[in-house]
């Protein structure tokens, strides 16, 4: 039981230091290239989203219908 754990144990702390080892080897372009494409689709979906917040009904309909 107790090697058992320990394998695990040994296991998730090479997992743990495979992604930390990852991370700190992305480079500072890629994650500048990712968040302004992320600040894109964000500012995509606010503006989006406004119009629909000013859509209704009222707009579709023909006048006196």
């Amino acid at each position: 039981m107790t090697k058992e754990a320990s394998a695990r144990q040994t296991q998730t702390q090479t997992l743990l230091q495979n992604i930390v080892d990852q991370t700190e080897t992305v480079s500072t372009q890629q994650v500048a290239s990712e968040i302004l494409a992320l600040q894109t689709t964000l500012q995509a979906s606010y503006q989006t989203t406004s119009i629909l917040a000013g859509l209704t009904l009222t707009k579709f309909l023909p006048p006196g219908g």
